[in-house]
């Protein structure tokens, strides 16, 4: 088999490198003892002149920040070129090059960081940067930029490239090039190259998540599946490659290969390679053999690979009245996950055991609010009457994350089912609920659902009542929320209420108001979501709190499975960093519950609603690494206070998302965590190495 240049035998030096650059470090990981982190501080925290930067890249100023990348100081150039790869504008592409030349090792390996992110940049420009650079952390950023700005001519160049102890950064790079449908046969036969059991784990695993990036872009070769299915064969239990490979052999559905999926189900030593082995079964589901399979594995006592089985087994519509009677069976006998009950509550409606499930809901108690939504989710036509107590002491539970979910639950019915029944269940809810961003959520989700279902005319006559009566009530914030939908609606039933609110004198109903009209007056491509709130503020990076706490801060989820520590870096993202530790303070952050779980992706929670401004996202240079750290969002500049953590690498979200820590402590709770897992309280600590 032909080798590349730069995928020869990794030499023993750089092991270490790699191995962190893979977060599979020895002794306690930290931001501060991290190859991948890359960035060494530059003093943010007490530089004026570095938070001026900052502030620029969070208002979106192009000017002040080209203006620093020419600063005779090489600590603001870097910072600039750091900033740059937030603001993402083409205008700074040119200086950003020149910054390639720099004298300053830092300031080049910033510059390189923002190129990536930038679109646009000259690939040419980067490729010949990459050949006379000496310095390996520049080398590393500017291979990323290839990868993402490189197109097929530097993408044939680059294979042929020699670079001595870069074989992570390279690999990266043919992934960020394949996610842009850049590949060739002989970056195929590079990568399989580089899954020969000489070489370390982390390149294997990395060499694994190519195959896996060609799932995802469903390129299927049945040669290259056999050729795959061999090597995973003669791989042992523990081999870290093993449930990227086992996904890319699962898409090419050979029939051969579902005694490999069982196999690895009940021998993998880990749980990501024995739940990936269950997704793998269930591509051959609408057999019998696959199917009990899946019903022995939501008996697992891993509760992600329970979970992964019961998702499976509630999507088919391949299941017998056997496999749905012996799924009741392990319900009653209590032998599955509590994880899986959604799953297995939808495959019992669906199937008809109305009563049974009916009797379920039944005995969950108030303080059970997050399961009593997810079992009423799972039965989409269920009688609410007599579940009444339950849904309003859902509503009223002190636990707000509890008063959302019922809000958006009985949005989703109602939007499903719009008769005046349902419509008379979220009226009551609107009464009894007082938190106005669980209200203003819950409008939104009920608007977004009836986009399709009711004319303007009877959502503006419905939204124009629901906006009299909150207005009445005082809620403003919700009120404004009404507003802002009714603008949305552009029927013109609507406009009498939206130019009634234009001399209010509340300043909230003024301002929704006036983005109401001009949804109204320009229309809106956009559905009638939380986007439209984007006439709220940005948030300012707070640096008072930021310098009480310092650089690394250190966030704590305490929950019954122990704690789980979470290292941050306020200097990359100091926007996102100081609202956290706002939440914090505040006692935002207790008494959350997980509410999504993803197995082999993530688990995310956080408190519900708005808070009346928006976020910056701020791209850094920390990568999604296992258990990386960062913020949810629907999209550029729309971060929220909602956090979440990955189980596994995650390079094709690079770029994407606000990244900003580590999880330092507690990392196999991370592993083990149930979806609905109370966060009892969430506490922050300063930096230990920080200056009194």
């Amino acid at each position: 088999m032909r080798t590349l240049s730069f995928l020869s035998i990794v030499l023993c030096s750089s092991l270490v490198i790699i191995a962190t650059l893979s977060g599979k470090e020895s002794g306690t990981p930290n931001l501060t003892n991290q190859a991948w982190a890359l960035r060494n501080s530059d003093g943010l925290l007490q530089r004026r002149d570095l938070q001026k930067i900052v502030e620029a890249q969070n208002r979106r100023d192009p000017h002040l920040i080209k203006s620093a990348l020419a600063s005779p100081d090489p600590v603001l150039r870097a910072r600039a070129a750091f900033a740059a790869g937030s603001l993402q504008d083409p205008v700074l592409l040119p200086a950003l090059i020149a910054l390639l030349d720099d004298s300053d090792p830092k300031v080049r390996v910033d510059a390189a960081f923002a190129l990536r992110q930038t679109p646009g940049a000259d690939s040419q420009a980067l490729l010949d940067h990459l050949r006379k650079e000496a310095d390996p952390d520049v080398q590393a950023m500017l291979l990323g930029a290839l990868g993402f700005q490189g197109d097929r001519r530097s993408y044939h160049e680059l294979l042929n490239l020699k670079l001595s102890n870069q074989e992570v950064p390279l690999i990266l790079c043919i992934i960020y090039y394949l996610q842009r449908d850049i590949v060739s046969q002989e970056g195929i036969e590079a990568m399989l190259a580089l899954l020969d059991k000489r070489q370390a784990p982390s390149i294997r695993e990395h060499a694994a998540y190519f195959f896996y990036t060609l799932k995802r872009r469903q390129l299927k070769d049945p040669t290259l599946a056999r050729r795959l299915a061999k090597i995973i064969h003669s791989s042992n239990y523990q081999d870290p490659a093993i449930p990227y490979l086992l996904r890319y052999l699962a898409s090419c559905q050979r029939d051969e290969d579902l005694a490999l999926f069982t196999r690895w189900f009940r021998k993998g030593a880990s749980i990501r390679a024995r739940s990936v082995a269950v997704e793998s079964i269930g591509t051959f589901i609408s057999r019998e053999p696959a199917r009990h399979l899946l019903i022995e594995a939501i008996k697992d006592p891993e509760q992600h690979i329970a979970m992964t089985a019961a998702e499976l087994l509630a999507a088919s519509s391949d299941l017998t009245e056997k496999n749905v009677a012996t799924i009741k069976m392990a319900l009653k006998a209590n032998h599955t996950n509590p994880s899986t009950h959604s799953f297995l509550w939808s495959i019992l409606w669906k199937h008809g055991e109305k009563t049974y499930l009916q009797n379920l809901i039944a005995k969950i108690t108030p303080a059970e609010g997050p399961l009593l939504l997810t079992a009423l989710s799972a039965a989409p036509g269920i009688e609410l009457a007599p579940f009444a107590s339950q849904i309003e002491a859902a509503t009223t539970h002190p636990n707000p994350q509890v008063n959302l979910l019922t809000g958006v639950y009985l949005a989703g019915r109602t939007a499903r089912d719009p008769s005046e029944k349902s419509f008379g269940a979220f009226h009551k809810f609107l009464t009894r609920v007082r938190d106005h961003r669980v209200r203003g959520d819950a409008l939104f989700e009920l608007a977004h659902g009836l986009q399709d279902k009711l004319s303007g005319k009877e959502q503006a006559a419905r939204f124009g009542a629901y906006y009299k009566m909150l207005l009445a009530e005082g809620d403003h914030p919700s009120a404004g929320a009404c507003l802002l939908i009714l603008g949305a609606i552009e029927d013109p039933d609507a406009l009498p209420t939206l130019q009634s609110a234009q001399a209010h004198a509340n300043p909230i109903i003024r301002e929704a108001v006036q983005r109401g009209l001009k949804l109204y007056k320009n229309g809106t491509t956009k559905p009638i979501n939380y986007y439209i709130l984007d006439y709220l503020p940005f948030l300012d990076p707070d640096w008072k709190l930021l310098q009480k706490y310092g650089r690394h801060p250190e966030m704590i989820f305490t929950t019954k499975l122990g704690d789980i520590v979470i290292q941050l870096d306020a200097e990359q993202a100091p926007v996102a960093v100081a609202n956290l530790i706002k939440h914090i303070e505040e006692k935002n952050f207790d008494a959350l519950h997980v509410y999504r779980l993803v197995p082999n992706h993530v688990i995310q929670a956080g408190p519900p609603g708005n808070f009346g401004y928006r976020i910056r996202s701020e791209f850094t240079r920390i990568p999604k690494v296992e258990h990386s750290f960062g913020i949810g969002d629907l999209g550029k500049d729309t971060a929220s206070q909602h956090i979440a953590i990955t189980h596994l690498m995650r390079p094709h979200n690079e770029g994407k998302y606000t990244n900003l820590g580590l999880v330092t402590s507690g990392r196999q709770i991370v592993k083990t965590v149930n979806f609905n897992e109370l966060i009892e309280k969430t506490t922050i600590r300063p930096d230990p190495g920080r200056a009194e």
